[in-house]
């Protein structure tokens, strides 16, 4: 039995999970192609399909943050440093721990992001970050001022470096466009989204709607190219394409995690033969999602397991209603049917979806909560939660395919 342990944007994810807008410039990046397009798949246009990408655990971590608002019925007022406590408090609970995580992960101190960057946290609309480090990259999309952008890099000993025909203009650190994987603790600051928790002077490209970063310049490289459509993207993926459709089908998106397979088709060290031999056969799948969506009455905490046809995933589901009967699977955690804890998140939904413009399918599970009740019991993505927290600790037994198909 193959065994893999937590990369590190899981281990992130994890503790994650523990814890007025600029003026807007002409700007070249947003043409009415990307302005059609849902925000899940603008973040991952920019994305470089490549092998490295698509075989980390975690393909992508994506936050809708004009979503999440809307949903809660928070509205932002100002800058972040404009803000009481408890308007910041009612802003941070509307947010996933999804996106950029250091976004997340330094909440607190970001009121002393702007003089870093240029930017205020409220002026951003998405968030996006891929692969793993030191590849890792990070896709901020918004109304941005270009000019204060720059004058606050410069200021920490950037220089402008070079414009893309999209618009993007790179700026890299005082040590050049190829040490933003360096460490300087002396220069450490998390409220700096670019690196600052490391100390690192990561590379960016920057335009009034977007900004891209790497810590690995060839990275930042490769998402020029493909915002500029001279390599595939994330985005053209029928797969993708599939996901991103189905999700949209609702109204309100707020988080999406896209992971490859594989990282769910590991058993865990804790998990013995004859348990994988008394599972109900479930079919392989294709890249899986991990969202948080809502429409007028319910807010769902959801994974969408994907498939080419509708046989496989209706054969899906009837494995999927089996595993997570309550005499079901186990939690390797707690040692307990893994549905008690999501009954205690909402109600277990369980079918076959399709999505016509690719041809596609999927089995997908959803955790479904009235809005009134996660408004009154503050039940606010209890469910996606729950659904991260499993996967990062590896007790997701209930999703691992089974030989016999």
């Amino acid at each position: 039995m193959v065994y893999q342990r937590l990369s590190p944007l899981l281990a992130l994810l994890l503790a994650a999970l523990m814890l007025v807008p600029a003026v807007a410039q002409d700007d070249p990046t947003t043409t009415p192609e990307s302005e059609t397009l849902p925000p899940l798949l603008m973040a991952l246009s920019v994305v470089p399909d490549t092998p490295e990408v698509r075989t980390s655990p975690i393909i992508a971590t994506f936050a809708d943050y004009r979503a999440s608002y809307a949903l809660r019925g928070v509205e932002p007022a100002g800058a972040y440093a404009d803000m009481d406590n408890e308007a910041l408090s009612a802003v941070f609970n509307s947010l996933s721990t999804t996106g950029v995580t250091s976004l997340a992960a330094y909440f607190a101190v970001l009121g002393e992001m702007p003089a870093l960057t240029g930017f205020d946290f409220f002026e951003i609309d998405y968030a996006l970050e891929f692969a793993q480090p030191p590849d890792m990259g990070a896709i901020i999309g918004g109304t941005f001022n270009l000019d204060t952008i720059v004058a606050a890099h410069e200021g920490r000993g950037y220089t402008v470096e070079a414009s893309d025909e999209a618009g993007l203009i790179l700026l890299c650190g005082a040590e050049g466009c190829e040490s933003g994987a360096q460490m300087n603790f002396d220069n450490r600051n998390p409220a700096n989204p670019f690196g600052g928790a490391l100390g690192q002077s990561h590379p960016l490209a920057a335009s009034g709607s977007l900004i891209l970063s790497s810590p690995n310049f060839d990275q930042l490289t490769a998402m020029q190219s493909a915002q500029a459509g001279d390599v595939p993207s994330l985005a053209e993926d029928d797969v993708v394409q599939a996901i991103a459709n189905l999700l949209y089908s609702r109204p309100t998106v707020g988080a999406v995690v896209l992971m490859d397979p594989l990282s769910l088709s590991i058993a865990s060290p804790d998990i013995t033969p004859e348990q994988i031999e008394a599972l109900p056969a479930l079919p392989s799948y294709g890249i899986v999602a991990v969202a948080y969506t809502a429409d007028d009455t319910y807010e769902y905490s959801e994974i969408l397991l994907t498939y080419a046809s509708a046989e496989e995933a209706e054969g899906a589901v009837i494995a999927l209603t089996e595993r997570l009967a309550p005499d079901g699977v186990v939690s390797s955690v707690t040692g307990a049917p893994l549905r008690e804890m999501l009954d205690e998140s909402g109600e277990l939904v369980i079918e076959a979806v399709s999505d016509e413009a690719t041809g596609l399918y999927a089995a997908r599970i959803s955790i479904r909560v009235s809005i009134e009740t996660a408004d009154d019991l503050g039940r606010y993505a209890m469910g996606f939660n729950r659904w991260m927290s499993a996967i990062v600790r590896r007790d997701t037994l209930f999703l691992l395919p089974t030989a016999d198909q």
